[in-house]
């Protein structure tokens, strides 16, 4: 996993390969593409400036926080926003407190409900992405630069951060403060007892520390510090900004993803054609048996309901039943195969006669053979020339 730390204005970026590397520096946004190419690192973890953010801490019950809901959290911060509240992207935590080291030392247990929110300008988010997105990496997450740094373990410590112009002062778990003028906001804060120190202050910073009375002073190089918490840790953080649904999957799960789109193409585009092919077989059909429908009944030019005007010429002769309607169904199909109209059909005394339309007298007997092998009793009668082919009565009956 690679690690970033964004500068603030035109400060230099940092960056770290992994949590046992160090810091290194990139004077800008190109020498750090340069630097970190070679490393073949492929998703990121962001840490933007904390003196982007607003943090306000203040006591909530869980129920209370419950009843408050996300949009009530947000007009928490009316008061105290330079933004409108719906400008603003806002995240929040619920923490039972701080504890000290020792639990047995009440004046070091602060045991209450507290509800931990982080606003910044939503613009401001997306202005973050859109820097990054000039990237080769799939971020995982974006957050704050003072969870760097571990958080204070007892209730009246706190861990200032000195990276280039920035101070931040990091006072509890999910709270941490923009430090500019550092002697004001210690004056704020008479009860601490120990300050931790990642960088070097310089004399100013140093006056400010030590204007307070029995503060004991630690001091760390955050160049070669481990990060507190680890790369899932940080993706899981209520404060990463990162938009969920914008956030980068990593592993094979891209890959799945995709076998299971083309998957899902593959099988619509063949739905699609199968529906095209039946839609085009039923066509072809319903045209054959018009064709059929009126080579039998030639007085029947216009076509509404193929089914009832085929059934109205079947009741019109009283003699008709359902053997009638046996032999068509049978004969109609040979008909087709052989490409033969039938001119004139009638039914009487339970023997279909046909008036057919051939080429010749091979194939009125070349007909009259197929029907017979169909089990039908077919017998060929008179055979007239009509207009360079011949008209041939063919008799069918069971």
């Amino acid at each position: 996993m690679l690690y970033l730390w964004m500068p603030e204005g035109d400060a230099a970026w940092r960056w770290r390969v992994n949590v046992t590397d160090v810091w290194h520096t990139a004077a800008n946004w190109d020498e750090l593409l340069q630097a970190t190419s070679t490393e073949q690192q492929k998703e990121a973890i962001v840490f933007f400036p904390t003196s982007s953010t607003q943090i306000l801490r203040q006591p909530m019950t869980r129920q209370q926080l419950r009843q408050l809901g996300p949009t009530g959290v947000r007009y928490l911060l009316e008061e105290y926003a330079l933004l409108p509240v719906d400008q603003l992207a806002v995240h929040y935590q619920l923490d039972q407190g701080q504890l000290g080291q020792n639990p047995l030392d009440k004046s070091l247990v602060d045991a209450s409900e507290h509800v931990n929110i982080m606003a910044l300008p939503a613009s401001l988010v997306g202005q973050y992405q859109n820097i990054m997105a000039l990237g080769v990496w799939r971020i995982q997450a974006l957050l704050p630069d003072f969870l760097l740094v571990p958080a204070p373990t007892q209730l009246h410590e706190a861990q200032l951060i000195i990276h280039q112009q920035q101070r931040i002062l990091r006072v509890g778990e999910y709270v941490a403060y923009c430090a500019d003028d550092l002697p004001i906001l210690l004056d704020y804060m008479p009860d601490l007892l120990q300050l931790n120190i990642w960088g070097q202050p310089d004399e100013q910073d140093q006056r400010a520390i030590e204007g307070i009375a029995g503060l004991a002073v630690s001091i760390y190089a955050w160049e070669s510090t481990p990060p507190p918490l680890t790369d899932a840790q940080y993706i899981r953080h209520p404060f990463n900004v990162l938009p969920k649904a914008k956030a980068q999957l990593s592993g094979y799960w891209p890959a799945i993803a995709a076998v299971l789109v083309a998957t899902l193409l593959v099988q619509m585009v063949y739905d699609g054609v199968r529906t095209w092919r039946y839609h085009k077989i039923a066509e072809q059909t319903h045209t054959m048996a018009v064709q059929q429908f009126q080579s039998w009944f030639p007085e029947e030019r216009r076509i509404v309901n193929l089914k009832r005007q085929f059934e109205a010429h079947l009741q019109s002769n009283s003699n008709m039943d359902l053997t009638a309607l046996s032999l068509i169904s049978r004969v109609g199909p040979l008909l087709q195969q052989a490409n033969l109209p039938a001119s004139q059909v009638q039914y009487r005394d339970n023997v279909l006669e046909l008036t057919i339309i051939a080429s010749g007298l091979p194939a009125l007997e070349s007909l009259r053979s197929q029907l017979s092998d169909q089990g039908l009793n077919a017998e060929l009668g008179s055979v007239n020339p009509a207009s360079g082919q011949v008209s041939g009565l063919i008799r069918v009956q069971l």
